[in-house]
């Protein structure tokens, strides 16, 4: 079962703002992760973001606002996002 859109607030190089996490069929990250820096940039682009389904091959469709983050997977983080052997 695809999870959501996950949005929450981030802070990037300094900069307090809005993750957008796509939907997908696993728990890995996406390099199609986006950042908004208000509000107001998540909202213009709220309707693309509802459109955005699983699997994802790109950004959302006809997203105006925010920037890809480019975030890779990591095979050394385990599933609860914490990595206790180190």
């Amino acid at each position: 079962m695809p999870t959501a859109v996950y949005v929450f607030s981030a802070e990037v190089d300094g900069v307090d703002g809005f993750q957008v996490d796509p939907p997908s069929h696993d728990d890995e990250l996406s390099p199609f992760s986006r950042f908004y820096s208000t509000g107001d940039e998540l909202i213009a682009d709220l309707e693309a973001l509802e459109r955005w389904r699983a699997p994802i091959e790109g950004d959302p469709p006809g997203a105006t606002r925010g920037r890809r983050l480019g975030l890779e997977p990591h095979a050394d983080v385990e599933s609860d996002g914490l990595d206790e052997g180190r």
